[in-house]
């Protein structure tokens, strides 16, 4: 344990010395890409215990991020349009077109550490602030009227399940090709995005494509 606390604090040292021997740089990059998203513990349960999974949203993230890079470590912020949540595949007789949209003004806050020319990883923290949290679909509803018995699929929405924030933990893997980044990150919350306890958790992948404009 000894040799291993050592020669991480080496390294921090020589990471130290190349940082101050090198220039710093400030960077403003816009990003738009695709969310490939889901959420733990969000199975539907039915009277007769049919069980819904959830499966993929297929969402936008746009925004900017603001980085500051000295040597091999870079520090940034951001500001993305999230689209999360997930779907439902449909089961006759009981709903259809069901789907839990959760799109966020995210603030990610991220440490780069470079690797190679143009190669980094990262990892940060990403708080996110809900503009719309609705749940909605069409169920299988069946009525009786002075006319007869009715039955038909009738639309549905709630707004009231899901908290107004969350946050996730981004890790990531990024790629300069010149002005160009190509970036992959995978955002998981330990954080419960109902009000209720249900254990409810963001998951999702990010790919983006951005431009880095010196300042």
């Amino acid at each position: 344990m000894k040799k291993i606390v050592l020669t991480i604090a080496a390294m921090l040292v020589q990471l130290g010395a190349m940082a101050q021997t090198e220039a710093s740089r400030w960077s403003i990059i816009p990003k738009i890409g695709a969310n490939f998203s889901t959420m733990t513990q969000a199975d539907l349960y039915y009277e007769d215990m049919t069980k819904a999974d959830p499966t993929t949203r297929r969402g936008i993230a746009v925004g900017a991020e603001a980085e500051y890079r000295r040597g091999p470590l870079a520090l940034s912020a951001g500001l993305i349009y999230s689209q999360q949540g997930c779907q439902y595949d449909d089961m006759e007789g009981v709903f259809k077109n069901q789907e839990l949209r959760l799109d966020y003004l995210s603030v990610p806050l991220m440490v780069h550490f470079y690797v190679a020319p143009g190669l980094a990883f990262k990892a940060g923290i990403q708080p996110g602030f809900a503009v719309r949290k609705n749940k909605k679909g069409e169920a299988f509803t069946i009525e009786d009227r002075a006319d007869g018995q009715w039955s038909g699929y009738r639309p549905f929405s709630d707004d009231g399940l899901y908290r107004s924030f969350d946050y996730t933990i981004p890790i990531g893997v990024s790629y300069d090709l010149d002005q160009l980044r190509i970036e992959c990150r995978y955002n998981f919350s330990p954080h419960d995005a109902t009000k209720y306890d249900l254990n409810e958790k963001n998951r999702f992948w990010q790919v983006t494509l951005g431009y880095r404009f010196e300042l």
